[in-house]
């Protein structure tokens, strides 16, 4: 295949995606090699011009753009959320990416509980492929989804979900 095409871009900066990763370490932050920090940061940024380049020559590429939303957690910045988001989801109102953009908006990765009300107050209505999944069951679901680090926001949802008998969050009674 073409290594410009828009499915070879993407399928390039998952793969440096993966590998900043790797290179990065598994540990925390203060616990990684600084050379493994700064490793990751170059290729997370050579992925990100590749999934933007890919989602610039097809708009419709939902693995492209899932990569951008994945990525405003190590380089992007917050800001590119709401702009990647609210252009996928007039295309795909799904889960998927509403739950992917969750990852950066994490406390750990620097994210704030009404980063997420905001994104789940917008979108969540939209979503018809989960029946009954309102802004209350789509803050619960990013809690989980994006494996919040325990704190009052885990804490919120976990008492919210002890109150919300909906099944699609049975996933997250396991992870109580």
């Amino acid at each position: 295949q073409d290594p410009t095409s828009p499915n070879a871009m993407t399928a390039r900066a998952w793969y440096l995606h993966a590998i900043g990763y790797a290179n990065r370490g598994q540990d925390t932050m203060r616990y990684n090699y600084s050379g493994g920090i700064a490793e990751m940061q170059a290729r997370h940024e050579q992925a990100f011009a590749l999934f933007y380049a890919a989602t610039k020559a097809a708009p419709r590429l939902l693995a492209a753009s899932d990569g951008i939303l994945v990525l405003a957690q190590t380089v992007v910045g917050k800001e590119n959320i709401a702009l990647e988001l609210e252009r996928i989801m007039v295309r795909y109102p799904t889960r998927g990416p509403l739950m992917r953009a969750m990852y950066p908006l994490a406390p750990q990765w620097g994210g704030k509980p009404a980063q997420v009300r905001m994104l789940c107050d917008r979108y969540a209505k939209m979503i018809t492929t989960v029946a009954g999944y309102t802004p209350e069951v789509c803050v619960v679901d990013a809690v989980y989804f994006a494996n919040f680090w325990k704190g009052p926001m885990r804490d919120v949802a976990h008492e919210a979900l002890t109150q919300m008998p909906h099944p699609f969050l049975d996933y997250a009674r396991l992870d109580k």
